[in-house]
């Protein structure tokens, strides 16, 4: 009787762990639909600090600009010198030129200036192309607007400071804008750029919470917000996220498309799960009129029912 009841309770323990091993090989791969996602919680996103070096050089060349010719009007080279590298070519030059601008009672005005290309030379030292209107007065005379093309010299000092030490003539400006101009990207060709990186910039910032990237192509902070949303209901409890995009409807006119996503991620419990959503994604894409030079981003994203 004690062997029939032994053999009784090994054969339920068998069955009971047989269940729970089908049991779990039967549930490792599911489809997540809009309904199942979990209830969200906050999720804390992490952003890098952007490099701000266009920013600072740009910064520079408009303080120096404004600068110097105040410094001409009032014949007082302080007013520039903190723009200038210390003993630099520029620096000994625009002392001379404000000295003997001065002195012959030529007074400038400034009318407008733009900035090209900058050109990465050695560390902490770059070449930025610039245009600059500024309009003359001789003695006796009326101004006369000039246009002058320079190539600056500018190096970086300390941790976020810029000042200019050499300046050429930008010798070849002309044949540089036509040649840039006919190169132009064609109309969509930043919008594709931008299709084309989504899913591994959405992948990244689910797997690092970096969210630098889809801040720099969304157009506002409702797309950055909906966006933070589809990706903080995934992240409860998930790790290991994989993404995939299909384009369903491609909007070659008005740049309204329809996207499906395709993420993939392993659950707390371990399986591997699939979630898949269609969006509607608005891009704008934007083009410089100085440089000729584009980029995309994302003006506005829906979520579709399926």
């Amino acid at each position: 009787m004690k062997k029939i009841f032994v053999l009784i309770v090994a054969f339920f323990i068998l069955t009971a762990c047989t269940n729970e091993n089908f049991s779990y090989k039967e549930n490792k791969t599911n489809v997540v639909n809009k309904t199942d996602k979990p209830i969200e919680t906050e999720i804390t996103f992490v952003e890098r600090k952007l490099d701000d070096t266009m920013g600072g050089i740009s910064k520079l060349i408009k303080e120096y600009e404004i600068n110097l010719i105040k410094a001409i009007n009032e014949g007082e080279f302080s007013y520039v010198e903190p723009n200038l590298f210390p003993n630099s070519n520029l620096f000994v030059s625009q002392k001379k030129l404000v000295s003997n601008l001065f002195t012959r009672e030529i007074t400038e005005e400034f009318q407008n200036s733009d900035i090209y290309w900058t050109y990465y030379i050695d560390t902490n030292k770059f070449d930025v192309e610039v245009t600059e209107l500024i309009k003359i007065n001789y003695p006796g005379k009326d101004g006369v607007v000039k246009e002058f093309h320079w190539i600056y010299s500018v190096e970086k000092v300390g941790e976020s400071s810029y000042v200019l030490s050499d300046i050429r003539e930008w010798a070849n400006f002309e044949q540089d804008i036509e040649q840039r101009m006919g190169a132009v990207k064609v109309d969509g060709y930043y919008v594709d750029e931008l299709l084309e990186s989504y899913p591994k910039t959405l992948e990244e910032c689910l797997n690092t919470l970096d969210i630098t990237e889809i801040k720099r192509i969304s157009a506002n902070e409702t797309v950055l917000d909906k966006q933070k949303a589809l990706m903080t209901s995934l992240l409860v409890n998930r790790s290991n996220f994989s993404v995939q995009m299909s384009i369903v409807d491609y909007g070659e006119v008005d740049y309204i498309d329809i996207v499906e996503l395709i993420i993939t991620y392993t659950s707390k419990d371990y399986k591997q799960e699939t979630f898949r959503g269609k969006y509607q994604l608005e891009i704008d894409e934007i083009r410089d009129a100085v440089t000729y030079d584009g980029y995309a981003e994302i003006k506005d994203i829906k979520e579709i029912n399926i």
